[in-house]
């Protein structure tokens, strides 16, 4: 009964009906249940990879944890008092929304997330003040619960992540609510797994002490060599083009090419960054053997490379490089060109002086010198007294287009989906860069006399979220590490090779061609196919809150239609089998433990030799570049050895 208005002391209200009392409190646990279930549709949907049965139910045990976790606690706070069961809902919709903006990439303007935590947890509280008894009692075992929960949930965590690779690589990759906290706690830091590899050899080779391991001497030439026109389109990726399964309409002038070039069907970069894949084929050496394989690292001037083979038998070398900062002077790049015939086009000053005051890192990027620039640059320097007429010519030239920013106009109907705006913009991109080798070809005939070999060829190529991301240096999987590469001949010999071969495999081809323009390439191809390919990648990236964007450091190693990746981050394991899984997404590391071990002593065994790392020296002036690109490590200094408490 209530008490009458007037009376100055109203009592409580009394409790619930006992008959409906049961009733609706069992209406609380709907909120456990649908958490648990909203978290494991979200982290299963928000990436394209596969889930084992087992790691699938690890994944529903640990969620459904979490999801106890947070009901107990938050429904122990609301009993306790308004202030606490607030607070409480609030944090209990953090978790759902930081999942959903980090692994499903929703929710990434602040004003949606805030949004959303305020109503689900509004949601979360109504119900659990609405079920509390009218008494809303904090009972302590209702506090023992919450305990519990978080007791079992990171037993669980840290049984799972110990008792199956699998569930490791999926809590660090996929399920950052897991994975996040399990990588500060109960994991080495990704720079100390990372640069431990080195650290754990012992002692580093010299470069001098290994150069007779690749070193064959300068080819021997014919009386007429061909001129080689080098062309490298950093960021190509080889689907992009009509032979290795493209669009037709996209790089037309590139595919006709093709079509009378000798075409290598099966070639993996070395690495999925520019410097460490353009160093092993300037070298014929793997990452961790030519030591440009990590940012602040540059290609030492013990090896002997490629420009340099060809310059001692008898070439005249030059280059035009758009991508200084990869392949440019200071990074070692310059060895076999003379000084004034190697040419860094946009210093940084002049792309900071274009792009402007306060322009943001993707306008600095923007700023680069274009196909159009390099071509002009080229021709211009093929017409003056720089040239020898008399020597043949190897030309390097190194495009940036199809690299981000991207910047021609957007392709028409993309621009209602994100990513495949993004597909639209890279295409476009190589429209243009396909239009300028193009106008290229047409003047070069004239500009450069005498036979000619072309040689097109990528560094390494460019994910649109096959693998949960987009870019490049933060992966090895195949949109990567898969390049283009074909050769024009001046007969216009038309073939295709299929043997597995790497990009380090140019360095010796290019010589080779040189030597013999009428090499038997299938011969050749056999010659040199590889049964185990091996790739790495260690690259210091843009500043993030998640060590895995701001770091990488991943090895690769294929056998037999397998490919195995190990990763700092964790350390964790991946297997896949490209014969039942040819995109990469089924991730069998548990499955098939006999052959991940044999992949793991070919992984150890592929690096013949680590090298001692020669540093990066920079001005001021282009550390402030180098700034404003976003880049970290080997700015100033070599990324921190040890992760900050």
């Amino acid at each position: 009964m209530f008490f009458h208005p007037s009376s100055p002391h109203p009592s409580p209200k009394p409790s619930l009906d006992p008959a409906q009392a049961p009733r609706l409190r069992r209406l609380e646990w709907l909120l456990p249940l649908a958490l648990g279930l909203g978290f494991v549709l979200t982290g299963v949907r928000a990436t394209p990879f596969a889930h084992s049965p087992l790691a699938l139910g690890g994944i529903a045990v640990l969620y459904g944890e979490l999801a106890l976790l947070l009901f107990f606690a938050a429904r122990f706070a609301v009993r306790a008092g308004t202030v606490p069961g607030v607070a409480a809902c609030l944090g209990l919709a953090l978790a759902p929304a930081a999942q959903l903006r980090m692994d499903a990439e929703l929710l990434q303007r602040w004003p949606m997330f805030a949004l959303f935590v305020v109503a689900l947890a509004g949601l979360a509280f109504g119900l659990l003040r609405l079920c509390a008894p009218r008494a809303r009692q904090a009972a302590p075992r209702l506090l023992y619960q919450a305990y519990g929960a978080l007791f079992a949930l990171l037993a669980s965590t840290l049984v799972g992540a110990h008792a199956s690779a699998e569930l490791r690589w999926h809590l660090f990759a996929h399920h950052r609510l897991f994975g996040t906290p399990l990588y500060w706690f109960d994991a080495p830091p990704l720079l100390s797994a990372r640069d431990g590899l080195w650290t754990r050899q012992g002692r580093l080779a010299q470069p001098a002490e290994e150069e007779a391991v690749r070193f064959q001497g300068a080819p021997v030439l014919f009386a007429r060599p061909p001129h080689i026109v080098f062309l490298m389109l950093d960021t190509l990726r080889a689907d992009a083009l009509a032979p290795y399964g493209g669009a037709a309409n996209v790089m037309p002038a590139m595919n006709e090419l093709a079509q009378h070039s000798v075409v290598f069907a099966d070639v993996h970069s070395n690495a999925s960054w520019t410097r460490a894949s353009c160093a092993s084929i300037f070298t014929g050496l793997l990452p961790e053997e030519h030591g440009a394989a990590r940012f602040h690292e540059k290609l030492s001037e013990s090896w002997v490379t490629l420009p340099e083979q060809l310059a001692a038998a008898g070439y005249q070398t030059a280059a035009f490089v758009a991508n200084w900062v990869q392949v440019g002077y200071d990074t070692g790049f310059a060895q076999g060109f003379a000084r004034e015939d190697f040419n860094e086009l946009m210093s940084g000053q002049q792309i900071l002086d274009q792009a402007g005051e306060g322009a943001d890192a993707n306008e600095v990027r923007g700023a680069y010198a274009r196909a159009a620039s390099v071509n002009k640059a080229a021709l211009e320097w093929l017409g003056s007294e720089a040239r020898d007429p008399y020597k043949p010519l190897f030309l390097y030239l190194h495009y940036l287009d199809p690299h981000s920013p991207y910047l021609e106009p957007p392709e028409p109907g993309t621009l209602s989906d994100p990513e495949e705006r993004k597909r639209g913009l890279y295409r476009q991109q190589l429209r243009y860069l396909d239009r300028q080798l193009a106008q290229l070809f047409a003047e070069l005939d004239e500009a450069l006399a005498g036979p000619k070999v072309i040689v097109l060829t990528s560094d390494h190529g460019e994910e649109f979220f096959e693998h949960d991301d987009w870019g490049h240096g933060h992966s090895l999987y195949k949109e990567l590490l898969h390049v283009p590469l074909f050769v024009h001949l001046p007969s216009g010999r038309a073939q295709r090779v299929e043997h597995a071969l790497e990009s380090r495999d140019l360095y010796m081809l290019v010589q080779d061609l040189a030597a013999d323009p009428a090499l038997d390439f299938e011969a050749w191809g056999a010659a040199h196919a590889r049964s185990v390919r091996y790739s790495s990648q260690y690259l210091d990236r843009v500043e993030d809150a998640r060590p895995d964007k701001k770091w990488t450091g991943l090895r690769r190693v294929e056998k037999g239609g397998l490919s195995l990746i190990w990763s700092a981050f964790g350390p964790s394991w991946q297997l896949y089998d490209e014969r039942t899984d040819p995109g990469e997404l089924d991730n069998r590391i548990d499955r098939d433990p006999a052959r991940a071990a044999e992949l793991r002593a070919e992984l150890e065994a592929a690096v013949r030799f680590w090298s001692a790392p020669s540093e990066v020296t920079r001005t001021p002036e282009e550390n402030e570049f180098l700034r404003a690109l976003g880049y970290v490590g080997g700015v100033d200094e070599s990324p921190p050895k040890k992760r900050e408490p």
